[in-house]
């Protein structure tokens, strides 16, 4: 089952004379757990001449659940003739709970304010499945405690509430932002170091004028796209030949590379780190939201994905403030690195089991 689109039916098969008003209420209640478009009650509507099985297979079809609510004249319910209804073929509930007996689909008896659970010797033949069925009371009393116990159970057999597809786009949602601010660090990271790579080559005194021309060459789209001035002051890295805009920009490559890059050079600069920790935010912020359809142990976990986020981006964002140079990769790429793979990891124990 896509955990996006959950499928599964439920019907719910009642007499109206014998529970007014509980149809309706069910269904609604049943409904907001598992969403306006999964269940339904009521053949209702059978035009005349119309073949009854025709309508009865039609309708109920692809149902993956049958609720059968039983008051408490479901039993002796008659007709004008004084026959009782169960025992009339044409009788359209019998044939409802019939359908669903023969094709194996779950069968959910439920008893209305503590009705008796029917028999075997009770019901007709072709019913007489239905009492080795478990029924399950609901009163007016414990509404929402016997609805929700009654919707978990048929979740067994038909799962997906509403709950769990919300909880399904919000991890999906989630996943994608912190792999995406992943992914950006990588690329920031990487695009950059290739920058690096060429400037400390081209730094090396032992260049020759070819090795030079050939380095500004290759290292041109970097010079038009990385926010970096490669040396300080008037020397400037250019693409003639000789390589470096003035003679005084020929020290010691290694000393060279230290005081531009903390200067100037960062491989993270603000903005760059700033999407980082606005992407992890972001998702803490979404996990927070979903905290209430989350089940007791689900909740831990993902509480400590949130705390873990939070408190880990304030740490990191702090050294990246308070460091700058060599450390802001540290502090942005290794940082958010960490905190990301932590919550993964804590909210992959949650399993995001709905309440």
């Amino acid at each position: 089952m896509n955990p996006l689109e959950p499928e599964g039916k439920i019907f719910i098969s009642y007499r109206r004379a014998d529970s007014p008003g509980v149809a309706g209420r069910l269904a609604d209640s049943l409904k907001a757990y598992f969403g306006e478009n999964r269940v339904f009650r009521d053949i209702g509507g059978i035009r005349a001449g119309a073949a009854f099985d025709e309508v009865i297979n039609d309708t109920l079809t692809g149902t993956d659940a049958l609720i059968v609510l039983i008051g408490k004249d479901w039993l002796t319910a008659s007709d004008d003739n004084g026959v009782r209804r169960l025992d009339d073929p044409d009788d359209v509930l019998a044939r409802e709970i019939e359908f669903a007996l023969e094709r194996d689909v779950p069968v959910f008896p439920i008893l209305i304010e503590d009705t008796r659970m029917p028999t075997a010797a009770d019901l007709p033949e072709k019913l007489a499945p239905l009492a080795r069925r478990n029924g399950i009371s609901i009163t007016d009393e414990r509404w929402d405690q016997d609805v929700t116990r009654l919707a978990k159970i048929v979740a067994l057999d038909i799962p997906g509430s509403v709950a769990e597809l919300k909880l399904a786009r919000m991890r999906v949602l989630v996943l994608s932002i912190l792999l995406g601010v992943m992914a950006f660090s990588a690329v920031r990271f990487a695009w950059t170091a290739y920058g690096a790579h060429y400037f400390l080559l081209s730094s090396n005194p032992n260049l020759t004028e070819m090795q030079r021309a050939n380095l500004a060459r290759e290292g041109e789209p970097l010079q038009q796209t990385l926010p970096l001035k490669i040396l300080p002051g008037s020397a400037s890295y250019t693409n003639e030949p000789g390589g470096w805009g003035d003679s005084s920009a020929v020290p010691a490559w290694q000393d060279r590379f230290a005081r531009i890059y903390d200067a100037q050079f960062r491989f993270f600069p603000p903005l760059a780190a700033v999407v980082n920790y606005i992407g992890i935010g972001l998702a803490c912020f979404l996990l927070t939201l979903h905290l209430p359809l989350l089940a007791k142990d689900a909740h831990a976990y993902v509480l400590a994905a949130i705390w873990a986020g939070l408190l880990g981006m304030i740490l990191f964002l702090l050294l990246y403030m308070l460091s700058g140079g060599p450390f802001d990769t540290i502090a942005v790429y290794g940082g958010s690195n960490i905190i990301i793979t932590g919550m993964l990891v804590l909210m992959g124990l949650s399993g995001f089991k709905a309440r």
